[in-house]
């Protein structure tokens, strides 16, 4: 990672910075009690590791250790995930294309290439420990819209979920990356990235990247983490067909097509 005086990356007060989102009023009880009933039977296989989920967990466990990341902080941040997409409508039940399903195969196969990248690459060009932390938070919450109001989620509401999320926000203190900067890089991954989508993201994150302390001269920092996004995009975005077989293929697809409006 270029070096870059990023500030104050435990200070909570960012309230600031957060947009607006009118959506983003909390579920009722009921509902989530309501899911977590309906989801009972696939918490059971999760659980004793039988549910596709739980065998994706533990491959990113498995890759994630060995390329640095702790074991426990990635057990309690996936499962964080699970908990809060399935409880609220984005668990392995939704009918569409963004949901715990394809976070976690983003989260796995952006860690596959990060990997990739570095045996390539050797030491001239591979990521820091630091870049590997912000791919897998990024790619574990990149859809964490709950609200949306199509399947494809929005990425300032997601930023707001992000921030409001406490546990979130000690995850990403407990290694010691900054919160703007992990938003930065989900905001990359608008799609389609052109026009007044991409205008909108790159207003936005520069506008966190002076918020994490990056100066506006220094174009060499601020330019590695619009790269690691543009990764995580391509990543996430092929990470589902990669991972699958044919007919797992054929119904991403289908979803993806529906999310995407076509």
């Amino acid at each position: 990672m270029p070096e870059s005086k990023i500030k104050n990356i435990n200070n909570n007060d960012d309230s600031d910075l957060s947009p607006a989102n009118p959506l983003a009023e909390p579920l009722p009880a009921y509902y989530e009690f309501y899911k977590r009933l309906k989801l009972f039977p696939w918490w059971l296989r999760y659980n004793f590791g039988i549910a596709e989920e739980a065998i994706l967990k533990d491959k990113i466990i498995q890759l994630g250790t060995m390329m640095g990341l702790q074991d426990k902080w990635i057990r309690r941040i996936i499962r964080h995930a699970v908990s809060e997409f399935s409880k609220k409508g984005l668990g392995s039940d939704y009918y569409g294309y963004h949901n715990i399903d394809h976070e976690l195969e983003a989260a796995y196969f952006t860690l596959l290439a990060a990997n990739g990248h570095a045996k390539e690459e050797g030491n001239n060009n591979k990521f820091s420990q630091d870049d590997i932390k912000y791919l897998f938070v990024a790619a574990l919450f990149h859809d964490y819209d709950p609200l949306k109001q199509f399947d494809k989620p929005h990425e300032d509401s997601v930023e707001w979920y992000i921030r409001n999320d406490k546990k979130i926000k000690g995850f990403i203190q407990d290694v010691g990356i900054n919160i703007d900067i992990v938003i930065a890089i989900i905001h990359r991954t608008a799609y389609p990235f052109r026009g007044k989508i991409a205008e909108h993201a790159e207003k936005r994150m520069e506008e966190l990247f002076t918020s994490a302390g990056i100066a506006d001269y220094d174009i060499k920092t601020r330019k590695h983490y619009r790269d690691l996004g543009w990764f995580l995009s391509v990543s996430e975005r092929i990470a589902g067909y990669a991972l699958a077989g044919f007919e797992r293929s054929m119904e991403l697809a289908r979803t993806n097509a529906h999310a995407l409006g076509w």
